[in-house]
């Protein structure tokens, strides 16, 4: 589990400091201990020790790295005011020895604290615990194999609250996960098994008299429930992540510097559900109108500009810069040297290749009078998007030939009629207790959280009937994961080959958005797209991003294994659409367009992100100021708004569809250069296709000559998004398409936001 504690008290004073102590852990050192008593234990109290089991990771560093860049270059850190301890360094002595040096010793009133952590988390019991499991969440240290106590939640509270005594602001950020419970799904997860009393020292503490710190004024944020686990996922450019972490990342870039942190942390949560993960984080102690930014730093930041600093300069004139893929610079982008800094003479840079999270390297394209050194200070002019695909699926092995799979379906359908076993036909729909598979070699079984059975490369009903009853029988759920023909994947391949970037076949299902799943529903074989890692139960979609797609036949009338490849190539590229608009990341936002998409139902004020809207409910869609006053660089943009149903279809609301540009440059100030407080788009009345609806606001500086490029109900146009006239019409008409327009250049006054909502009949 994922908290922030956010002091809220005194304000960002002059001359206050901003410190930051990351901690980030992959590597875990040394064997699993022995714990107290391991030798001659009774076998009934053996059996009552719990086990504590977690593997290395491979994104928490990452996720340090990338906070750190993103703190300097959005929210003002000083680089020397940022410090680093990872792996070996990461001990339980030389966190808590760190927090101390680096965090209370030299808080003053006014300055900013930053605590993160990125790594495993587990649970250890308390005696006094006032908590009604009687368990503290703790933080795995490196040394925890060693037999190193975990660092518990309490003795993180009195640090943080020192830093509070001081009149300082705190945020403490932990990307980890302390649930006993393992969630459902493939990505890897941030979790150790908790202890369980007998396997661990006796804990006796209360807490710290001072309260907790989210009861001084703090501000939670978890990453995740807290009967969920925190995940680790790919991210575009082939680099691991926690989920959370990369969500708020994408937010942090993109959002105004002093967006308040309700505000953010919505938009966070919509990139984090866009992925398809199956947490949902949760921001308590805050009111619902909270306008603290995070760290409340109101000044800090005034123009909310990325910046970087140059490096080095290269004999044959390549300058590296520190500044890369964390901070929201991709190739194409271009910065030039900061006026705000001072100095002699000006030039531009254009960014020719990003050297991973924190640097990137870069050519001089203009100078007047200027010429690159190390200490240089830069700001973006032009930015650019990300590049890599927008969608990554997975397909199992696949068997020879259709006739191959359906004679084990044939087989399996024999199963049926047996009393004890209740047949799934969607796994989304209805969890199975069990599972049958093709692994590329054999059939295999699982279920009950017991090891994979291997039942051999022929499936025979009858003796896979005895395995399910066992000694006596007992209710099953099963569920036939049929594979896919040959001629399908070979087909599937060629698809993937010319989707223009929009799709990545992974070969292994561990970060898969999408894993094509077969099934046997009476005698039809039939194939769709299915979310991995979707809760049990669930049904429809959920933060915009369907939990399937429809089952495609195979078998009937006129349906090749090529023609079935075909569709599913076909609702794969949407997928990609939808995953593409649901995650794509606008240029640094600035206060000049001071206005948030508002929807408004039935008598409720606002419709926050996420909420229920019942089939049948009136809605209306708004601009909304939230009374931000009219500043100097207030800028009027073209306003368009569309919205993404759950099939996939995107449609343009706002202007008028076929009407162009009419009447959507906004705002309009009044007479006395006051700005409009709301503005109305446009109204509807809730209706189908239910599931998951995204509403899309896309401002821009310069019109879009051709605003119905954005616009598309089939998942495959005729229309060409390759006429159109700038970076950002191919950068959204690409989406349109399910197309990977990655590496577009754009001018910085443009952005996208977005609210999803759940249509029920």
């Amino acid at each position: 589990m994922l908290f922030a504690l956010l002091a809220c008290p005194a304000a960002f004073t002059q001359g206050a400091e901003r410190r930051a102590l990351l901690v980030a852990i992959d590597s875990y050192s040394g064997e699993p201990a022995r714990h107290p008593g391991d030798r001659g234990h009774q076998p009934e109290q053996r059996r009552e020790r719990g086990r504590r089991e977690w593997t290395d990771l491979q994104g928490a560093v990452n996720d340090a790295e990338s906070i750190r860049q993103v703190l300097v270059s959005r929210y003002g850190f000083e680089p020397g005011n940022v410090h680093l301890l990872t792996d070996a360094d990461a001990t339980r002595d030389g966190i808590l020895r760190a927090m101390v040096e680096r965090l209370v010793t030299p808080a003053r009133e006014g300055d900013a604290c930053l605590f993160y952590y990125a790594g495993h988390g587990s649970r250890v019991p308390n005696r006094l615990s006032p908590e009604a499991d009687g368990l503290d969440e703790t933080r795995v240290p490196h040394d925890s194999r060693k037999g190193i106590p975990d660092i518990r939640d309490k003795e993180l509270a009195r640090i943080f609250n020192d830093i509070l005594d001081k009149g300082a602001r705190l945020t403490a950020i932990f990307d980890s996960c302390h649930s006993a419970s393992a969630a459902r799904g493939l990505p890897v997860q941030r979790a150790v098994r908790a202890l369980a009393a007998s396997a661990a020292a006796e804990v006796e503490d209360a807490g710290d008299p001072r309260g907790p710190p989210e009861e001084r004024g703090a501000i939670i944020i978890s990453a995740s429930q807290e009967s969920q686990s925190a995940e680790e996922l790919i991210d575009e450019n082939g680099v691991a992540h926690g989920a959370f972490t990369w969500a708020l990342l994408k937010a942090l870039r993109s959002a105004p510097a002093q967006e308040p942190l309700t505000e953010l942390f919505s938009l966070a949560r919509s990139y984090l559900l866009s992925q398809g993960g199956s947490q949902e984080p949760v921001l308590a102690g805050c009111p619902a109108g909270c306008s603290e930014p995070l760290f409340g730093l109101h000044a800090a930041v005034p123009d909310g500009k990325v910046r970087a600093i140059v490096h080095s300069v290269a004999a044959g004139g390549e300058v590296e810069i520190l500044g890369g893929r964390a901070a929201g610079i991709a190739e194409g982008s271009e910065l030039e040297t900061d006026a705000a800094r001072g100095g002699q003479g000006s030039y531009r840079l254009r960014v020719v290749r990003t050297l991973g999270l924190t640097r990137s390297l870069g050519v001089v394209e203009s100078a007047s009078g200027g010429r690159p050194a190390p200490g240089d200070s830069l700001v973006m002019v032009r930015w650019a998007s990300g590049d890599g695909p927008l969608l990554r699926i997975w397909m199992p092995p696949p068997m020879a030939s259709r006739d191959d799979v359906l004679a084990a379906a044939r087989e399996l359908a024999e199963l049926r009629s047996l009393a004890n076993i209740r047949w799934v036909v969607d796994p989304i729909a209805d969890s199975p207790t069990h599972t049958i598979r093709w692994s590329g070699s054999d059939w295999t079984l699982t279920g009950d959280g017991a090891r994979d059975v291997r039942l051999g490369r022929t499936l025979r009903a009858s003796g896979l009937a005895r395995r399910l009853a066992g000694p006596s029988p007992r209710p099953v759920s099963l569920y036939a994961h049929l594979p896919p023909t040959r001629g399908m994947v070979e087909a599937m391949a060629l698809h993937q080959a010319g989707s223009a970037g929009a799709l990545r076949l992974d070969d292994a299902p561990r970060h898969a958005a999408f894993v094509l799943a077969g099934r046997l529903d009476g005698a039809v074989l039939s194939y769709a797209w299915v979310r991995p890692n979707a809760p049990p139960g669930a049904t429809g979609s959920s933060g915009g991003l369907p939990l399937r797609t429809h089952w495609v036949p195979l078998g009937a009338p006129g349906r090749s294994e090529v023609e079935v490849a075909d569709e599913l190539a076909m609702l794969s590229r949407r997928l990609a659409r939808i995953q593409g608009w649901l995650q794509i990341e606008s240029p640094p936002a600035t206060a000049s367009f001071p206005y948030r998409l508002l929807v408004r139902g039935d008598g409720v004020p606002e419709l926050r992100d996420g909420a229920s809207i019942r089939a049948g409910t009136s809605f209306e869609l708004l601009l909304s100021s939230s009374g931000r006053p009219a500043g100097p660089f207030t800028q009027r943009r073209y306003v368009y708004l569309l919205a993404l149903d759950s099939d996939g279809a995107i449609r343009i609301g706002f202007p008028p569809r076929g009407r162009g540009n009419v009447e959507n440059h906004l705002p309009a100030l009044d007479p006395g250069g006051r700005l409009p407080e709301e503005i109305r788009l446009v109204s509807g009345v809730a209706g189908p296709p239910f599931g998951a609806t995204t509403f899309i606001l896309v401002t821009t500086s310069d019109p879009l000559p051709d605003p119905g490029i954005l616009e598309s109900r089939a998942v495959w146009s005729e229309r060409s998004a390759a006429g159109a006239a700038g970076g950002l019409e191919r950068l959204l008409g690409g989406l349109a398409f399910g197309a990977r327009s990655g590496g577009q250049v754009t001018p910085l006054s443009w952005s996208i936001q977005r609210l999803t909502f759940d249509c029920r009949p």
